[in-house]
């Protein structure tokens, strides 16, 4: 092999090592991007978007958490729920500023 032809093969290996480098880069920048993008859609499916309280979806999940919890212990669980008609009254009129 002559000297040209060893430097044309050196560059080749050398462009796919950085090749290999910014693919590895994209791919770890991607993971994190999607585990944010999951975590916030997280969030916001479990949450009032008004208020920032959990939602039933995020109740339901608490819940299940507890009875299991609770079957396998010695302790009851008690479950308080307030229902208010006509929330939105008391929140446009009594919100804070």
């Amino acid at each position: 092999m002559s000297v040209v032809n060893a430097l044309i093969f050196s560059v080749i290996i050398d462009n796919i090592k950085i090749v290999h480098v910014l693919f590895f880069i994209v791919t770890l920048a991607t993971a994190f991007l999607l585990g944010y993008q999951y975590d916030k859609l997280k969030y916001v499916s479990e949450r009032d978007p008004l208020t920032g309280t959990r939602n039933i979806r995020n109740l339901h999940k608490v819940f299940r958490k507890l009875q299991l919890k609770a079957n396998g212990g010695s302790y009851k669980i008690a479950v308080f729920v307030i229902d208010i008609d006509d929330f939105k009254y008391i929140n446009l009129n009594f919100e804070s500023p």
